[in-house]
């Protein structure tokens, strides 16, 4: 049974365009590596917080550049949070 412990929407401009993409941290009993869960529009996806690879689904590659710019920024943060389980909304890409 898995516990959803943060949702975020972060929101962008790509010229005249918005568009947005979720990300969830779940934790579930023995479910390693570390990673979070992202969603964009009908699309999903699993990446691994240390390499960011994706593990499982698809995202487009404007938005996987996105994503993997934010969690970039945001690694130690992210693995502070799945080793704590202290979890709280992170800053979006500005």
């Amino acid at each position: 049974m898995s516990q959803l412990f943060v949702n975020s929407t972060e929101n962008y401009h790509a010229g005249n365009k918005p568009f947005s993409w979720n990300y969830h941290f779940y934790v579930f009993d023995e479910h390693n590596p570390p990673h979070f869960h992202v969603k964009y529009n009908e699309h999903t996806a699993v990446m691994e917080i240390k390499t960011l690879n994706v593990l499982a689904g698809y995202l487009p590659a404007k938005v996987r550049g996105l994503v993997e710019e934010w969690a970039e920024l945001h690694k130690q943060e992210l693995l502070d949070m799945w080793e704590t389980k202290d979890f709280h909304k992170i800053q979006p890409l500005v």
